[in-house]
């Protein structure tokens, strides 16, 4: 099912109407008793009319960046991972992570795929659909729990302003804070992911896409060929 949301609800987000609603029941430690760690990247932008959000969530997170250095060295990237990344050594290193994710069975990915029928016309609806956007994702890793939240930095006080409604309205005894993309892995991959989901783009692009699919063994990138899949979930939301 398609998550849809009206404009006016999306607004309620933003003044924590309604967030505070959907984490009520969120746990912040697994069934083990772990901890858990979200990283999340972005692909697009709200006045675009669509963005994709990708998470990675992890309860070991020091150990699987120590893991993804490892797969730097191996596959000989060097460079931060942008979501529109298209050397050859970028595209080597994504597919190594991924094998590396689906092997381990530890981490998580979860994307937001959106559809905005109206770009936002001021800031706040921007915000709005920002946040709306953030919250379906995190809504996401339930099962798991969500002790730490780590957001990608862009705007400076825009990204101020998103970690702190969720700091404030939903995730109280969670630590939500931001990174700028060159300083965190976990949040390169997982916009470098996000965009190949979003779109096919180029060569790079449409090759690692079809990486994806027959590491997921799936015919298509959506919510509906993914329901069912442990590592890997995928909603579609329209805002």
């Amino acid at each position: 099912m398609i998550a849809d949301f009206t404009r006016r609800e999306a607004l309620g987000l933003a003044k924590g109407v309604a967030l505070g609603a959907m984490f009520a029941q969120l746990p912040h430690a697994n069934a083990a008793g772990e901890r858990i760690t979200c990283f999340i990247g972005q692909s697009g932008f709200p006045r675009s009319g669509a963005m994709c959000l990708g998470m990675l969530a992890t309860a070991r997170p020091e150990a699987q960046l120590h893991a993804i250095a490892e797969l730097r060295l191996q596959t000989k990237h060097r460079r931060t991972l942008q979501a529109g990344s298209t050397d050859k050594y970028a595209a080597a290193f994504c597919k190594a992570f991924v094998d590396h994710m689906l092997a381990d069975k530890e981490m998580r990915f979860f994307a937001s795929l959106v559809r905005i029928g109206k770009p936002p016309a001021t800031p706040a609806e921007r915000d709005a659909v920002m946040l709306a956007c953030h919250v379906k994702t995190l809504e996401e890793a339930e099962a798991r729990g969500v002790a730490e939240i780590y957001l990608l930095q862009r705007d400076e006080m825009h990204t101020g302003a998103l970690t702190a409604a969720i700091r404030k309205n939903a995730m109280p005894s969670a630590r939500v804070g931001h990174r700028k993309l060159k300083d965190n892995d976990l949040i390169q991959l997982a916009g470098f992911i996000a965009a190949a989901i979003r779109t096919e783009g180029g060569k790079v692009r449409r090759d690692f896409r079809a990486f994806l699919k027959q590491r997921l063994g799936v015919r298509e990138l959506n919510q509906a060929s993914l329901a069912r899949h442990p590592n890997f979930r995928i909603r579609e939301i329209v805002v």
